[in-house]
């Protein structure tokens, strides 16, 4: 079970990262993941799940592009800190997530 922290007049930020996949730090920047809908629900999302349920503030992002190829999917490839597929569809819509997306670092690739 997961509690967010928010018995103070003005919490600090709680912050899960790193939103999805990422699962290598070789190449972070250039590699694509490629996944489908249905694992992304069933092995990745789960801990963000849970945080989202306990209300986390934030979510921050990962480096990677993401490439999401069934289900509500349709952004095609794109950086995880600007993909409608799983920022938006998923994150937001699906799982109800109300608090803000946040970049690591270098990861918007402005």
């Amino acid at each position: 079970q997961v509690k967010a922290y928010r018995q103070v007049d003005r919490p600090a930020v709680q912050v899960v990262k790193h939103w999805i996949p990422n699962t290598i730090e070789t190449d972070r920047n250039g590699m694509t993941e490629v996944i489908d809908e249905r694992t992304l629900f069933e092995v990745y999302y789960p801990p963000f799940q849970a945080a989202v349920d306990a209300g986390v503030s934030a979510v921050m992002c990962s480096y990677n592009l993401i490439k999401c190829t069934t289900g509500l999917c349709s952004t095609g490839s794109a950086y995880a800190c600007a993909n409608d597929d799983i920022l938006n569809k998923h994150l937001k819509k699906t799982m109800g997530f109300k608090g803000i997306v946040m970049t690591d670092w270098d990861a918007t690739h402005c």
